[in-house]
This record gives structure tokens, C-alpha cells and sequence, in this order.
């Protein structure tokens, strides 16, 4: 009977979890509850072997399996009345989820993989480049799977140590709709990226053990959300974003340019984003793993194939420090 407890426990909960894209482990009520089930049944056995004592013993295994299942009850119902995740969706009931070797972790879980060498984690450096990388994918987990959305962002420094970020979607945006007040976000930032050739390292010449790649530098901003519709708000907003982008113009366009009423009618069909960060992750791969030769190489290669864009990001790498050690 232990054991049979021991299994309905794990493979209900595993169902469980995997229906709604969960990790696949237990936590302390559900790890409670299959420590419950495992006493319960040493104790059944040692009954046995008792005497007159086997009575309470027994009485003991059971009252920890009724308190092994009510933990496991209260963990977990909740969970059945969740809709599962449409990246799930195509296993039907959560069976898939028993057998499945992939593990899914929330989104706020899921760091970005950052070799040392190529980590970079200065707030003002970040910052500067999320500014100078201008748009960002958002990214935030709806009731039917992950959700992303393409947006021009704006920066602002403080409160420090990240800032805050600002966006807006198109009200008609399901995302907008979605957006949970105080809900987990992902802004990526994609700065200049690019092929690289093996021809471009001098390296080749000497042992031939060289392979492509592709260089690019990201920045994942992690933070929380919370949505506005106020007019000034989503006005001063629009200025900010468009005053900056219009800077280069020979005569630069200004929201207060357009008919007010115009610009009343579509503010009211967009809503704002705020996004105050918590983390925020920078990733240069900027061949700092390279010899020297071979990275004055690719910045060479790079500028005669027309990608100076990304050639500048790498000399600009050249001076970022990087922690002791490293």
C-alpha cells in the first residue's frame, strides 16, 4: 500500500506539473508529503513485528498517509483547474508530461547563458547600450504560452540600479490585455550582430583548427510591469520616443506638430508599459575568446564585407573590463 501511495503521489504530481509547464520537481509540500507516505510504510511493516503495539503503530501509518494526501491535495488541485500552456497543449491531457524528458521552467527562471569572457554587468554600460540598441522584443508568459512583442523602448536611468523601462503596445495587442499588474517581463535587446568567417583569423595559417561563429551582443532587461492609459502619461511618453529618433532629421517632427485631436484619437489606442527592472544581463560575443591577431582579424574582415556596425561594437568590447580572474 506504501508503495502504491508512493507512486499515485509522484506520478500525479508530475502530471500535474507538467500540465501546466512547471518544473518538473517537488517543492516542500509535495517533498512533506512523499516523506509522509515513505514513514507511513516503514512504520506498516514494522507492525508486523510488534505484538500488541501493532494497533497504534498502524494507527500512526495511517494518520500519516491521510496527512501525506491532504498535503498533496492541497498542493496540487489548484493546478487542475489551470489551462494548460499551448506549448503543451498538443499532448492533450498532461500524460505527456509523465514521460517527457524536457523540463519547463517559468520565465523568470530562465537566465540567459553568459560565458564568463563575454558577461557584462555595469549598469551605466547597460543602460548605454540599451539605449543605443533603441527596440527590444517584451516578452511575458499569457494564460495560452509565451507572448512577445516588437516595441521601440524607452530608458530611463533611475531608480538605480537599473531604471525603469518605457513601451507601448497597440491596445487591439492581445500582450496588452495579458500583461498581469506586477507580472514577471523579458525585454531582449539585439545589438549589432554578424557572421565570421575562419578566413579572417591568421590562426588558420598556422594549425587550421578554426571554425565560424557569430558575433553579437544582447542585453536581457528582467523586470515587472504594470500598464497606463493616461493621456499626459502616454503623451509625454510618444514625445520622449519620437524626440529621440528625430534627432538627426534636418527638421525634426514633434508630436505637438500633429492636430491635437489626431494625436488624442491614437493615444486612445495604445496602452503604456512600465517596466521596472530587477536584472538585467549583458552579453558581448565580441571574440574575446580569441588571440589577439585573430580578433583584429574579424574587425578587419568585418569592415571589408560592409559590417562596420559590428566592427565598432568590437573595438568598443576591447574596453570593457571584465571581473578579476577572468
Amino acid at each position: 500500500a506504501g508503495a502504491i501511495g508512493h507512486m499515485t503521489l509522484v506520478v500525479m504530481s508530475r502530471a500535474a506539473l507538467g500540465h501546466n509547464g512547471l518544473p518538473l520537481k517537488a517543492d516542500a509540500l509535495l517533498s512533506a508529503a512523499i516523506a509522509c507516505v515513505f514513514v507511513g510504510a516503514v512504520l506498516r511493516v514494522t507492525a508486523n513485528f510488534t505484538g500488541a503495539a501493532a494497533g497504534p503503530v498502524l494507527m500512526i501509518a495511517a494518520s500519516l498517509w491521510s496527512l501525506a494526501f491532504l498535503l498533496f491535495f492541497f498542493r496540487i488541485l489548484p493546478l487542475c483547474w489551470r489551462r494548460m500552456p499551448a506549448h503543451l497543449a498538443g499532448d492533450g491531457l498532461a500524460l505527456g508530461a509523465l514521460f517527457s524528458r524536457h523540463r519547463y521552467a517559468p520565465l523568470e527562471d530562465r537566465p540567459m547563458y553568459v560565458p564568463r569572457h563575454f558577461r557584462q554587468d555595469d549598469p551605466i554600460l547597460l543602460s548605454t547600450a540599451m539605449q543605443r540598441f533603441a527596440a527590444a522584443t517584451l516578452v511575458s508568459q499569457g494564460a495560452d504560452g509565451l507572448l512577445a512583442s516588437h516595441v521601440p523602448i524607452e530608458v530611463i536611468a533611475a531608480p538605480a540600479p537599473w531604471g525603469l523601462l518605457r513601451c507601448h503596445l497597440a491596445r487591439a495587442n492581445p500582450h496588452a490585455e495579458s500583461l498581469a499588474p506586477g507580472g514577471p517581463v523579458l525585454a531582449i535587446f539585439n545589438g549589432p550582430e554578424g557572421y565570421v568567417s575562419p578566413n579572417w583569423y591568421p590562426s588558420k595559417a598556422d594549425h587550421g583548427k578554426v571554425v565560424p561563429t557569430w558575433n553579437y551582443a544582447a542585453v536581457h532587461a528582467r523586470g515587472t510591469a504594470v500598464t497606463f492609459t493616461d493621456p499626459d502619461r502616454l503623451r509625454a511618453h510618444v514625445s520622449a520616443l519620437t524626440d529621440r529618433f528625430e534627432t538627426d532629421q534636418a527638421a525634426p517632427w514633434a508630436v505637438d506638430d500633429a492636430p491635437h485631436d489626431f494625436i488624442a484619437g491614437m493615444l486612445r489606442a495604445i496602452i503604456g508599459v512600465e517596466i521596472t527592472l530587477t536584472e538585467v544581463t549583458g552579453k558581448w560575443k565580441m571574440s574575446q575568446n580569441r588571440a589577439p591577431a585573430d580578433r583584429a582579424g574579424v574587425i578587419a574582415g568585418l569592415r571589408d564585407t560592409g559590417a562596420a556596425a559590428l566592427a565598432d561594437e568590437m573595438e568598443r568590447a576591447r574596453d570593457i573590463s571584465h571581473p578579476k580572474g577572468e
